[in-house]
């Protein structure tokens, strides 16, 4: 705490949690936050002076504290651009509110059946809006609500969950008379405790719900209109990047003032068609003559309404016609229906991978076509934006550890962690899109010391065990590194970095996945020596299909270490089985660890390893044995009964 400050000062952060006093670095995804000084008070506080410098990003940061036996888990931070104040107790009474100014950030905290009032004096006709950051802070799934009232108690706007910042509100008004008005935030149940921490930004910045068009081609000047702010629509001109980009944040400035948090579009490589009201009959359809592929951009804005876009695709095209709405966090759940132009439904469909449409058009002839997109449930709205992208399946890949156990919340092994003098093992994903070539990895950004060991990925798996391997002297330090993957066919010019989803917030039912965060590089650590280390008995006889052996662990424990060592197979190969976990009992040297082959297990030779994990005394220690081959061979003699 707190989590987060304001662009261009200095703030004194306070870390908790656990085996701490020899932390050492602060790992940061992002440009725009320094450490200035980094102190450990405890076992379980550390403090660190930050400078927030005047240019860095706004939003949400993303960190790792690096010690010098482990790396933590990823947490957030956000960057403001207002100064703070903090909620003061007792504000929980309407008649009694907490008068703040404007154009500042509230950091507070909801506690149980908890109710927060704030008092801000207003002219007729100014703005003033309110965003709060909660569940986006990721730490807990505290549903936040807010309100703005007037003296009376009259609630003159609300908000609970928004499309644009997910289960966090925001809300705007213009002031109908001069005179006070009221803030309410409380959980939106009434519920609340330790963990219902809020940023607060009240002021008379802008805050836009939505951006149109929702996206433009890569490297092009574009004209935007800011859509649902209170003062009305917003035009802005800005430049896109010169590379195609998912998820583009772009923030809309007024009167010097920007909101917190973005507004989100998409960068494509195709040129944009705009829709042409009237065009909610097919019979006044949006038409194009641009060759495919396209991009089309309209509104939903008002409840039944429905655009129609009239195109033609020559004979051979196949396209991924793909509707971005809730991509670009619009309120909009799109249907797509295609048909030929004037006649017959070709497909139609709701949600594709989730609440966003797609459907396939193969065309068989030259031919003219009719798109249609409407709400799921009719609804609309000046915030219903939406785009249409005609994709082609383009060779791409990227790379990404998977989650290790069932639970996909928990962020363990999403590290590089390797000790003095030992090794760590790993497996990276290769995620092909359109190829299914061998792949090349390489580790760009290793600390010091550091080498790795890794096959290429082949063509018929999607993943590798990866083993990084440290120098006796290597320096205690900490980096955050990519992971590329490339094509090995030197023909293909393919080739792709990493990227990790972490998953932050989740709840009932089912362990729902609330909030998560997306970061493009890898956080890898040499770290002090382990007790013990392990070794993996090469076997000089392949395992032959419908056959078992027995893999030979080997573990050489430093005086003293005598603690039990649990071990498990990070990755077989195809048609190898082997049981979840095997344990090296306390004190005990060696251990079997049995694997087993299906008769159809691929024949040829493979890189395999083990990875260990045992108390150390101040945390876990993980260490793995080398990149070892297993070879998987045919029966010498196979035999059946008739």
């Amino acid at each position: 705490s707190p989590r987060g400050a304001q662009r261009g000062t200095e703030i004194d952060l306070t870390l908790t949690g656990g085996q701490l006093k020899d932390a050492q670095q602060l790992l940061f995804y992002k440009t725009g936050l320094e450490v200035l000084k980094l102190e450990t008070a405890d076992d379980k506080t550390v403090k660190i002076r930050l400078k927030v410098a005047s240019d860095a990003p706004l939003g949400e940061h993303t960190m790792r504290l690096r010690t010098a036996t482990g790396i933590s888990d990823l947490k957030t931070f956000y960057v403001g651009p207002f100064p703070m104040v903090d909620e003061k107790e007792p504000n929980n009474n309407f008649k009694e509110p907490q008068k703040i100014g404007k154009n500042l950030t509230v950091t507070g905290v909801i506690a149980n059946e908890d109710v927060d009032y704030f008092a801000v004096e207003l002219k007729k006709g100014e703005r003033l809006s309110v965003e709060l950051e909660g569940i986006r802070l990721g730490t807990s799934l505290f549903d936040a609500y807010v309100a703005i009232l007037d003296t009376k108690r009259f609630e003159i706007a609300s908000a609970d969950d928004t499309a644009l910042l997910l289960q966090d509100p925001f809300l705007g008004i213009m002031a109908p008379e001069d005179g006070t008005y009221i803030i309410q935030v409380r959980e939106t149940s009434y519920g609340g405790g330790d963990n219902g921490a809020y940023r607060l930004h009240v002021g008379n910045f802008p805050r836009p719900q939505a951006v149109y068009p929702p996206g433009g081609k890569a490297g092009e000047e574009l004209e935007v209109t800011f859509l649902g702010d209170a003062a009305g629509p917003l035009k802005k001109t800005i430049k896109l990047p010169d590379a195609p980009v998912d998820r583009h944040g772009v923030y809309c400035e007024d009167q010097g003032q920007s909101p917190p948090s973005p507004n989100f579009m998409r960068v494509s490589d195709y040129p944009n068609v705009l829709e042409q009201e009237p065009n909610d009959v097919r019979e006044k359809a949006t038409a194009t003559a641009l060759p495919l592929p396209v991009a089309f951009n309209g509104v939903i804005e008002k409840d039944n309404d429905e655009d129609w876009f009239r195109f033609k695709a020559k004979k051979g095209e196949t396209y991924e016609i793909k509707a971005y709405a809730r991509g670009v966090r619009s309120p909009l759940d799109p249907v797509l229906t295609l048909s030929a132009a004037g006649g017959a439904q070709v497909a139609t469909n709701d949600d594709q991978g989730g609440l966003d449409a797609s459907v396939r058009l193969e065309a068989k002839a030259d031919a003219e076509y009719e798109l249609r997109i409407r709400d799921h449930l009719h609804k609309g709205g000046p915030a219903f934006v939406y785009r249409i992208e005609f994709n082609t399946v383009k060779p791409a890949v990227y790379t990404h550890i998977p989650a290790y156990d069932r639970e996909p919340r928990d962020q363990i092994r999403q590290w590089i962690v390797v000790p003095k003098g030992n090794r760590f093992a790993t497996w990276i994903r290769a995620n092909r899109q359109g190829f299914n070539g061998a792949l090349k990895l390489d580790f760009e950004g290793l600390p010091e010391g550091i080498t790795v060991h890794a096959d290429p990925v082949a063509s018929e798996v999607d993943r590798v065990v990866v083993v990084f391997e440290a120098a006796p002297d290597a320096k205690v330090a900490g980096s955050l590194m990519d992971v590329v993957a490339r094509s090995v066919d030197p023909a293909q010019k393919i080739e792709g970095g990493f990227r990790q989803d972490v998953n932050l917030v989740y709840g009932p039912p089912n362990n729902t996945i609330y909030y998560g965060t997306r970061v493009n590089k890898l956080a890898v650590a040499v770290a002090e020596e382990a007790p013990y280390k392990l070794r993996l008995e090469e076997s000089k006889v392949p395992i032959v299909q419908n056959g078992s052996m027995n893999v030979k662990i080997v573990a050489e424990r430093k005086p003293g270490f005598d603690k039990a060592i649990e071990l498990r197979f990070l990755w077989t190969p195809p048609g190898i089985g082997a049981q979840g976990t095997v344990t090296l009992p306390q004190g005990q040297t060696a251990v079997d660890y049995p694997i087993n082959a299906n008769g159809n297990a691929a024949t040829k030779t493979w890189k395999i390893a083990v990875i260990g994990s045992s108390d150390a005394g101040n945390g876990t220690a993980w260490v793995s044995t080398q990149l070892a081959p297993l070879t998987v061979a045919a029966p010498y003699v196979a035999m059946k009964i008739e």
